[in-house]
């Protein structure tokens, strides 16, 4: 499946800048805070996961849905934020 990206369905143009922040603020484990040494939430994180998808940054993306599914419970939740 191709991104968004790559189909150039949006100008670059539109989206390179909210790419480029969210690579910007993300952990070196692909935690995605809100900004920088802010706190991270599971809804959050995971929208700006997909930006990055759509933005066809995969190994960032990959990274940040890795971090998350390391950190669900048993019972399938998360907590509400993580700092």
């Amino acid at each position: 499946m191709k991104s968004l990206f790559f189909l150039q369905q949006f100008p670059e143009s539109l989206l390179r800048p909210t790419i480029d922040f969210i690579l910007s603020v993300q952990c070196e484990d692909g935690r995605i805070p809100w900004q920088p040494g802010d706190k991270t939430d599971p809804w959050n994180h995971i929208e700006a996961a997909m930006g990055l998808s759509i933005g066809g940054e995969y190994g960032a993306a990959n990274a940040a849905y890795e971090w998350l599914a390391k950190l669900q419970r048993e019972d399938g939740s998360w907590f509400a934020s993580f700092v």
